[in-house]
């Protein structure tokens, strides 16, 4: 069996094992989606600041919670990891060499990766129109919520290659 089946088995068969990892990183990637959309959104950034410190401050905050998002993933990871220790060492009694157990655990973040970014740019997506609502309701913005899309095309963008970082840096610390 080759790795990619390897770890898609992994998932399908330890689902409940694996829910959490995804629930949580669904969590963070959903928080990371709608602060980015709202960051990106032009028509409400032109609404709350025309001298342009909102955007400043979007920016710094993103910064931040990159930080977080990369921390709380490698984590996550690392915690994931130790749980499956057992498991890891009979992979290496079958003879996996470390480079085909590296291999399926970056399948498998791929993997988990891909489902909490559907999920999250889903959430995300929901949250940020939440945000927009609220935030023209308590300042009593005049917005038209149609000029708002509902998925922006620059934050799924920028969310995708976010999570490519991330898997990287998954990698290269399952590796050490």
């Amino acid at each position: 069996m080759n790795t990619l089946a390897a770890a898609y088995k992994n998932l399908t068969k330890n689902v409940s094992y694996y829910a959490l990892y995804l629930f949580s990183v669904s969590l963070v990637i959903t928080v990371f989606f709608a602060f980015t959309s709202f960051s990106m959104d032009q028509v409400m950034l032109d609404k709350i600041s025309a001298d342009g410190r909102v955007e400043s401050m979007c920016n710094m905050i993103s910064i931040f919670l990159m930080a977080f998002v990369v921390v709380y993933m490698a984590y996550s990871n690392h915690f994931f990891l130790k749980r499956r220790i057992k498991e890891l060492g009979v992979y290496a009694l079958l003879g996996y060499r470390k480079s085909s157990i590296l291999c399926l655990l970056t399948f498998e973040n791929i993997f988990i990766s891909c489902g909490a970014y559907l999920a999250g740019i889903i959430l995300g997506a929901a949250a940020h129109k939440a945000i927009v609502s609220g935030i023209t309701a308590l300042l009593k913005l005049a917005v038209d919520g149609s000029q708002i899309p509902f998925f922006n095309a620059n934050a799924m963008i920028k969310t995708a290659c976010f999570i490519v970082l991330v898997v990287c840096v998954l990698t290269v610390s399952n590796a050490r």
